[in-house]
């Protein structure tokens, strides 16, 4: 787990950013459009347990406490 101060009204989106400004190409292609700051779409990003797919999306504002997961879907059979 990594903690990761971000100012007060921060977005999912504007955390993506905070991550690629932090750790620019180490934060694999895999994982984020890094132009657009935004998670790719094999890749689930959870508030608080709750897929932002039903929040508002990368739009999600985040608040003092939260736990943000970002999650690679695996395949195979």
């Amino acid at each position: 787990m990594i903690e990761l101060p971000v100012p007060r009204g921060t977005t999912v989106r504007t955390l993506i950013a905070l991550m690629v400004e932090r750790w620019g190409a180490g934060l694999s292609p895999y994982f984020s459009d890094l132009d657009e700051a935004r998670p790719l779409p094999h890749v689930r990003v959870l508030v608080n347990g709750q897929d932002i797919a039903f929040l508002h999306g990368t739009a999600t504002r985040l608040q003092e406490g939260d736990e943000v997961l970002m999650l690679p879907l695996l395949g195979g059979g």
